[in-house]
């Protein structure tokens, strides 16, 4: 029997005239179907019966029963595949020798034959062929470095990869979109290695001109990366590359101890591995750390799609303020899983021209499937699908829009014995972490993620996604984790019970082509007046700054008036440069967050602190007010 939303039976069936036989269940589009349990005759009924209770409803069961309206529970299929609320066999037939004729997978066949959801969409996901480049023997870098290409067994490179190792030792502003684990890491890490090295190596040092200070002890890169857990996921990779020509990597952000920051500031590493939360509180405090970025020749700004609305334009000021600080004119290298208007986003992000170099790289193909809950609500289709993928023994990721939902598929699941545990926003590190390695060591079979895992973060195998309904672009991301080593993956995209998946259910098409363009406002009022507030601080701006050629120095002009009238800044002694007031700004950045949503906060339980989360003033009154005595909150400080 369908597994519905069931109203308990209390009618009498007007052929058989059994009491209390009829049973109502509701489907997906608020009709109910009426079926009697006895002699097995159903009928479905308008939503709209049911305006005045199932009464009503039940009524117009009977006048369906009186115009010979009523058919019999054994064409119920039928019925339901008439209503499109299943899919005819023969078409899902039709979909599997479409996109993989001949499959015997068992996965694939229990999904599809389930009768208990709508299947909208199958097809099977492989990157065309012949986007392998030269070999890397070819490449114009190290022998060093081609040497660890090929202990890892490298020995051609994407198309992609070359094109974009040629153009940044060109010196050409480059953004690299390809999909995850494509090694895109590679793309950028190499030329810029190599660049590096030769500086090293050279009896002429091209970045500092300072007789005082050696070509050795100075800053060449500066990599930034979304999240401190991304960081430190790529560093091994990075190092691994960089020991070959005797580069050194650190790694500079909240995490790191006061040993480890004294150690970079005292052995200065070539290339320094942060995020623009350390970059923006470290420039306008001009500490030491800043000192030692002047000397930066290129920014790496990773998962630059990341960097939208407020964030990105913080971001674009933060690059800016830095370029101010810089003896060098940086070069910009971005990268991206998902970009579809690259170009245009990372000229309005970095302010100026970016070039974009697109490429492929997925080592196996991925069975993917949509899926409408026509039947039953949406979190029993994501229950019912990782119960299956990790029954077989495939490894899943389970991706859900909230922390809600990422936590009570958990915790379904796991009543139901599935080695599962949350990766979400707002757990410790240390426990996201865990989790991670508990993953990689096949401890978990699955893991129940927020979008803390899209980016590339490194978990080992990861044979199956589930995921609801996110814009394309993101779902791409997502299912990027998949079939990484090379074998055969799943992707399920899970619709809801939402009006939004009725459509995309009907149109999928529609849906594939909704592509979620990415944008970011420099202009944004609010943020300059921080940003221009936070440059004073870094160095003061002379006024002839004010009047070099950029299309919004009169906006510049005017919130520096702004600043002025608020006592935040004020004229130099000569007069030549506008000086902030050191207190009044301190105590106004301090409150600033560049992502737009306030300071975060620890909480803390027992004195232990067990998470963290966005200091919403809804959230603290909630909880002073629900947990008193037993739960208390601080700000946390950087």
């Amino acid at each position: 029997m369908h597994e519905m939303t069931g109203i308990k039976s209390r009618y009498k069936c007007p052929k058989c005239n059994s009491y209390n036989s009829v049973n109502v269940d509701k489907i997906f589009d608020g009709r109910l179907l009426f079926c009697c349990s006895k002699c097995n005759i159903c009928a479905l009924v308008p939503k709209d019966a049911d305006a005045d209770g199932p009464d009503s409803a039940y009524l117009e069961f009977l006048d369906l029963y009186d115009n010979g309206l009523i058919a019999n529970s054994v064409d119920l299929n039928t019925i339901m595949q008439q209503e499109r609320i299943l899919r005819p066999p023969s078409e899902i037939k039709a979909l599997l020798e479409k996109g993989n004729k001949g499959t015997t997978n068992k996965l694939l066949k229990e999904v599809l034959s389930s009768q208990k959801d709508y299947v909208v969409e199958y097809s099977l996901i492989q990157d065309s062929d012949s986007k392998l480049g030269s070999s890397v023997n070819e490449l114009p870098v190290d022998d060093k470095i081609i040497s660890v290409l090929s202990r890892k067994g490298i020995k051609q490179v994407y198309e992609f990869q070359e094109e974009s190792i040629k153009r940044i030792l060109l010196g050409i502003d480059t953004v690299i979109v390809a999909p995850t684990a494509s090694g895109k890491t590679e793309a950028f890490c190499i030329p810029i290695l190599q660049r590096i090295s030769e500086r090293l190596h050279s009896h002429l040092p091209y970045l500092d001109t300072n007789p005082t200070t050696t070509t050795r002890s100075q800053v060449s890169a500066i990599f930034l990366y979304p999240t401190k857990a991304l960081s430190r996921d790529q560093i091994p990779k990075i190092r691994e590359l960089a020991e070959s020509v005797d580069i050194r990597v650190g790694i500079f952000d909240g995490d790191t101890s006061l040993r480890e920051r004294n150690m970079i500031l005292s052995t200065i590493p070539e290339i320094i591995i942060t995020n623009f939360d350390v970059l923006h509180y470290h420039l306008w405090h001009r500490t030491k750390f800043t000192y030692l970025l002047r000397t930066s020749q290129f920014l790496v700004v990773d998962e630059a799609h990341t960097y939208t609305g407020v964030f990105g334009a913080n971001v674009h000021y933060i690059v800016k303020r830095l370029e101010r600080l810089c003896k060098n004119k940086l070069q910009i290298i971005a990268a991206s899983a998902t970009l579809p208007n690259a170009g245009q986003f990372c000229r309005t992000l970095f302010g100026r021209e970016i070039e974009v170099i697109r490429g492929e790289g997925r080592k196996g193909k991925i069975n993917f499937v949509m899926l409408f809950p026509s039947l039953h609500s949406y979190r029993s289709l994501v229950l019912d699908l990782v119960k299956r993928t990790t029954g077989l023994g495939h490894k899943t990721i389970a991706f859900s829009n909230s922390h809600l939902g990422s936590e009570l598929l958990s915790f379904y699941l796991s009543r139901q014995g599935i080695k599962i545990k949350v990766h979400r926003a707002g757990l410790l590190p240390s426990v996201r972490k865990a989790v991670e390695q508990s993953f990689k060591d096949g401890k978990l079979m699955a893991i129940s993620a927020t979008p803390t895992l899209e980016l590339g973060i490194d978990i080992g195998d990861v044979d199956a996604i589930v995921s609801g309904i996110v814009p394309i672009n993101r779902l791409t991301q997502r299912f990027g984790r998949a079939a990484r080593r090379g074998q055969e993956g799943y992707a399920f995209l899970a619709l809801g019970n939402d009006p939004i998946s009725q459509y995309y259910s009907s149109h999928p098409d529609d849906y594939f082509a909704d592509q979620e363009l990415v944008y970011t406002d420099p202009s944004n009022p609010f943020v300059l007046e921080y940003q221009i507030l936070a440059m004073t601080c870094d160095k003061p701006i002379s006024k002839s700054e004010l009047y070099t050629n950029t299309n919004n120095n009169k906006v510049i002009r005017n919130i520096i008036q702004k600043l002025i009238s608020q006592g935040l800044i004020g004229l130099s002694s000569d007069e030549k440069f506008f000086v902030p007031n050191f207190k009044k700004a301190y105590e106004l950045l301090n409150e600033y967050s560049i992502r737009g949503i306030g300071n975060s906060i620890d909480i803390l339980f027992n004195k232990r602190v067990v998470g963290e989360t966005a200091s919403d003033k809804s959230l603290l009154l909630t909880l002073t007010s629900d947990f008193l005595g037993s739960l208390s909150i601080a700000r946390h400080c950087l």
